[in-house]
């Protein structure tokens, strides 16, 4: 074969071998794209339910304005009064009219003023009044009272407002209270839900009126007993709330933003009774309907309260879903254009016989996609076909009833799974590093208790090898970082340290204070990494991986995942090492010395008043909801010397249930993602009646910011999967030590 033919031969197996390249990058975009289409989704309900929560506390602050704004024209209409002691009818109807009502308060049914009349001056008032022009007047009460009052100016004075003319509100319960209020505590009372007397048989609404009290001019008002003597009338408002309500927020719910259904209650109750506003006229108060979602906010005005609810069908979300279909689509086209790209490249680069330059270019373009498609196709292979393999062999000796050798292929399936799981965890924080799509949650913990929480872990693996895992570390070190990122830190640099040492080596964890930063440092015995090979440790376009010292294999994506996690948390990340001496990894913290001595103290407190026995525990009432069999198998074993009764559901309306029926449960292990309704909304359901049970969320997925989603569920604590035994013990007997 001559040279050419040798040339030849090598440009086609390079050109197959990045088309095979440009296959599998085809194929990552693909998964890319489906897991883009599902963030999206994710993401717009997440913004629909923040929009939703926005429009809806936009009209609260809409609604809340307006009765301030109210209070300030009746207290204006008050001063007036107040100045003179006596105000004309024309008066006053001048000074309402400079209001503008109707362009500047619409929905206002009138201002007017209340006079109160002594039982002996009744009849005199009656006749001053008619002298005036209204021939017919009277004053309109119940019973024989020893006070009365009288509206005896309303303006506009329509025809409506005419019904109301002579009305004493006094005589009516609802009403006395708040003009009761207004004149004791001298502020803008709003009353109880009533029906008005300007009401004819036509358009019926829901009433409900505000008062601000009048006093005599120069009489005190500092106390109550004052204020009551001084009192000589009311300037208040009626309210039609349909009217009211149109004039504060328009016709909102014409607006495709705002198809949003609220109704406005009279204080707590959610009933007929108190409805005050129905934004659709419906008598429907309980929303039972799943796919409604329902928020409930309280407007509070000076003591009194009205209940606002809001309920918007989920259905409308579907819209929002085709976006994701687009982003799904667009993401098919685009992976197929950068495909296309990709062969119409390696066709023009193969013709042109310029292969090394453009694949050195290629090489650089995709380093990312190329390590993510080498440690799917080989690393997470590997494992995966021990375990298949190994599970095999088991099978065969237990069914032939031969159970020599069971007791070390079980060992090496844990093995193999173990490593698998360290691939899964680390390609995952990687993936969602690398789209933007990690949640970064920065927070005060403290770094020692983390340090010790992941070494346990380790304690059975580096026993397997003798080696000695030592912490030489401060009481606490409180960094302000994220809690989950700098663990995948912590467990990947312990994990190559285990790795790497030699039978009956030693490890050291320690940490050291300088200035604002914390340095902590991982060291080990092992076998060291030479200069060269350093260079290429963090860097993702540079491919190093080595064997452990029992042949462990590894994919060099850890490290790399370390140092962009502790860049993110502004730190940084080196190492000192010399082959067949060991090696010393370091990264550093944000330190504060302030929070660390708040941390001390409240421990030293917590010592002190909390010393609670930590003796075994027992007799407990556990629920486990778990909707996989060998899952709810594996935690109804690990939780059995605990319990005196163990419930099972797999179902999330399951679980709230079981809590109904069983008050007395004293834990629940809640899986997450579970059929029917997940583990996140089951925990807040069962928190509406069950303040005190622990709940302990588990997950499979483990990623940042699902601690902090489980704990605002409503949940006690969180623990991942697969669960560690050690971790889960250590748990409950934090919750009933």
């Amino acid at each position: 074969m001559n040279n050419y033919t040798k040339y030849q031969n090598m440009s086609l197996k390079i050109f197959f071998s990045k088309k095979r390249q440009s296959f599998a990058i085809l194929i990552i975009g693909i998964i890319l794209t489906v897991a883009a289409a599902i963030y999206t989704k994710n993401d717009l309900e997440k913004q629909l339910k923040h929009e939703f929560a926005l429009i809806c506390n936009e009209i609260k602050t809409k609604i809340t304005t307006r009765l301030h704004t109210h209070a300030l024209l009746l207290r204006s209409g008050s001063s007036f009064f107040a100045a003179t002691d006596t105000v004309s009818r024309k008066e006053w109807n001048k000074f309402i009219g400079s209001s503008k009502l109707n362009k500047n308060l619409p929905g206002i049914q009138g201002v007017g003023f209340s006079v109160i009349i002594k039982k002996e001056q009744l009849q005199q008032h009656i006749q001053q009044i008619r002298k005036e022009g209204f021939t017919e007047y009277t004053v309109r009460s119940t019973g024989n009272n020893e006070i009365y009052t009288s509206i005896i100016y309303l303006e506009p004075f329509d025809d409506r407002n005419q019904r109301a003319f002579g009305y004493d509100m006094y005589s009516e319960p609802i009403r006395r209270k708040a003009m009761e209020q207004a004149c004791d505590y001298d502020i803008a009372a709003l009353s109880g839900k009533v029906l008005l007397v300007q009401e004819t048989d036509k358009d019926l609404q829901a009433g409900t009126l505000m008062y601000v009290p009048v006093y005599r001019n120069g009489l005190p008002t500092n106390t109550i007993e004052e204020r009551r003597s001084a009192i000589i009338g009311w300037v208040y408002s009626p309210y039609r709330m349909i009217d009211l309500m149109q004039g504060i927020l328009g016709r909102w719910d014409l607006n495709d933003n705002n198809t949003i259904h609220l109704q406005i209650y009279d204080n707590d109750s959610i009933s007929p009774n108190s409805l005050l506003f129905d934004s659709r006229s419906t008598d429907a108060i309980v929303h039972t309907d799943k796919s409604v979602e329902i928020l409930t906010i309280p407007i509070v005005f000076n003591g009194k309260k009205w209940t606002l609810q809001f309920s918007k069908s989920k259905g409308q979300i579907a819209y929002f879903q085709n976006k994701v279909f687009i982003v799904l689509f667009s993401g098919f086209i685009i992976s197929l254009l950068l495909f296309s790209l990709l062969l119409s490249l390696l066709n023009t680069r193969f013709r042109a016989q310029q292969l090394k330059e453009s694949e050195i270019k290629l090489i650089e373009l995709n380093a990312s996609k190329d390590k993510f498609f080498s440690i799917i196709s080989h690393d997470l292979k590997s494992p995966f076909n021990s375990i298949v393999g190994l599970c095999e062999l088991l099978v065969e000796r237990i069914k032939n009833k031969n159970i020599e050798g069971i007791d070390l292929y079980g060992n090496l399936i844990i093995k193999s799974s173990n490593k698998a799981m360290d691939l899964l965890l680390n390609l995952m924080e990687w993936s969602r590093s690398q789209t933007g799509r990690i949640i970064f949650n920065p927070e005060y913990f403290d770094m020692v208790a983390c340090i010790n929480k992941i070494t346990l872990l380790f304690d059975e693996l580096a026993g397997q090898k003798s080696i000695a895992i030592k912490n030489i570390l401060p009481h606490k070190a409180i960094v302000f970082a994220d809690n989950a990122m700098i663990s995948t830190v912590v467990r990947n640099l312990i994990s190559n340290a285990v790795k790497f040492t030699v039978p009956g080596g030693e490890i050291i964890v320690s940490a050291m204070e300088k200035q604002n930063e914390i340095i902590f440092s991982v060291s080990d015995s092992g076998v060291g990494i030479s200069k060269s090979s350093i260079e290429k440790l963090f860097r993702i376009d540079q491919s190093y991986s080595t064997t452990g010292t029992n042949k462990e294999t590894g994919t060099g994506l850890g490290l790399i995942l370390c140092k962009e996690f502790v860049e993110k948390n502004n730190g940084v990340i080196w190492v000192e090492s010399e082959q067949g001496k060991g090696s010393i990894f370091y990264f550093t913290l944000p330190f504060n010395a302030e929070q660390q001595e708040k941390c001390i103290i409240e421990n030293a407190v917590s010592s002190v008043t909390g010393n609670h026995d930590n003796s075994a525990i027992s007799g407990l009432k556990i629920l486990i909801a778990e909707d996989d069999e060998t899952s709810e198998m594996l935690l109804d074993i690990e939780v059995k010397t605990f319990a005196k009764e163990i419930l099972k559901v797999r179902t999330g309306v399951e679980a709230v249930e079981a809590c109904r029926n069983n008050p007395d449960i004293d834990l629940i292990l809640m899986d997450i993602k579970m059929p029917e309704m997940s583990g996140y909304e089951a925990a807040r359901q069962i928190r509406q009646f069950n303040k005190d049970v622990v709940i302990i969320a588990q997950t499979a997925y483990g990623l940042s910011g699902d601690r902090e989603k489980a704990i605002e569920a409503g949940c006690n604590d969180y623990i991942k999967k697969p669960i560690n035994k050690d971790e889960l013990h250590s748990l409950i007997r934090k919750y009933f030590k």
